[in-house]
Order: C-alpha cells, then structure tokens, then sequence
C-alpha cells in the first residue's frame, strides 16, 4: 500500500468515525412495545408498562357508597389516597371477588388504581404487531390488539380507563 492511499484510508476512517457520533443512537429496544400480561375476569389482557405507575397487590379496600359499580373503594398506597376501580367492571366484564388480587396505578394520576385478578407476566414485542382491535368487544380503553403466544390480547390504554371514570368518554358499563 502506498502512502498516499494510506492518507486516504485514515482520512476516510476518521471522516465516518466523526459522522457516527452525528447520528442519533439506534437502541436494540427501538421499534419495541413492553407489557404487562394480566387478567380481568375471563379475559386476559395486555398494558403498555409506559402507562403504568406501579403494581402491588391489592391492599385493604375500604368501600365507598357509589353508584358506579366499577369502584371497589379507597386504599392507602406510599402514602397516598387511591381510589381503586375494577378493571373488569371499566370494561363490561362481570367483576369477580377481586380483593386479593392485584392493583395497577396509573402513571398520570396516581390517585387512581385498577384493580385485576392476575399478573400472567412480561412481553417485549414489535410495534408493528399491534395492531387496530376487532370492533366486536371494544371500548374507549381498548382499540388495540396483539397477539401473544398465539393468542390475541386487547391492549388496554390506562387513559381510556381514566376518560371512561372521568366520564370524558363512557363505556357500555359506566353509562347510567
């Protein structure tokens, strides 16, 4: 090799080591979606873990009189008053004995808790695999679908959830 396309080599190498530190970082988790596998009722369901605040087991509720069947009552969490609300019941299932099950706090108000039967585990998929929900069972909480271990999950969108309490947007079971 001649120094001349030596200078050219080292030139060029430095040029696209300097370029490489332009470019915005590729992660390996880029392109991902992280959930939480639970069950509400008969139905196993999926939740994005960016929505999610924390998840304990369901602590002492202590009931309110209400007109809204979906609330289970308050509990003390960190400190802090939640309201806890079944999951099942937001999204037009029939509530089972929930009380030692599992609670799910929202990661934009954490005065408000869902509370769940089960936590089935973790997956990492693409994005690209979930995808628009069959319309047949859907609600404000859940317009997204994927399928996991060859079966497909509704993704429930703790925000639908909050809208549907918060009554900006009413699902079948909330409506009075």
């Amino acid at each position: 090799m001649n120094e001349r396309a030596s200078v050219r080599t080292v030139a060029q190498l430095r040029e696209s080591f300097d370029e490489s530190f332009s470019k915005a970082a590729v992660s390996e988790y880029e392109g991902r979606e992280d959930l939480l596998v639970i069950r509400a009722a008969s139905r196993q369901l999926a939740i994005r873990t960016g929505e999610i605040g924390g998840i304990m087991h369901c602590p002492v509720l202590t009931p309110l009189p209400s007109a809204r069947p979906a609330l289970r009552g308050l509990a003390g969490v960190r400190g802090v008053l939640v309201a806890v609300y079944s999951m099942a019941a937001l999204i037009g299932e029939s509530p089972s004995s929930e009380s030692n099950g599992w609670i799910v706090l929202a990661a934009v108000d954490r005065t408000v808790a869902f509370l769940f039967e089960e936590l089935v585990g973790y997956e990492r998929v693409r994005s690209s695999e979930v995808h628009t929900a069959d319309r047949t069972r859907q609600d404000s909480s859940s317009t997204e679908a994927v399928q996991i271990a060859g079966f497909n999950r509704t993704v429930i969108s703790i925000g639908g959830l909050l809208e549907t309490i918060h009554g900006t947007k009413r699902s079948g079971a909330e409506e009075e």
